[in-house]
């Protein structure tokens, strides 16, 4: 939560800024859970499964106008 446990300074001049130099520490993780990460898979795959719906009735509907258009014409 952005704590700050250690710094790295320059022993000769105190300068905590621009020094050049390694700094080791732990990164604790949080283990709580949001909605996103426990459903957002879900969420991809429900809009992916709606976006090949909605192609494959646009795709129906094209194949009925034309398949209609055929019949006037030829009628």
């Amino acid at each position: 939560r952005g704590v700050i446990t250690s710094f790295l300074a320059d022993e000769k001049t105190g300068r905590y800024r621009e020094v050049a130099g390694v700094l080791t520490g732990r990164v604790y993780l949080d283990d709580r859970r949001t909605v996103y990460t426990r459903h957002g898979d879900l969420f991809a795959w429900l809009t992916v499964g709606w976006v090949i719906l909605w192609g494959l009735l646009r795709l129906a509907w094209w194949w009925v106008e034309r398949y209609a258009q055929k019949r006037r014409q030829s009628a």
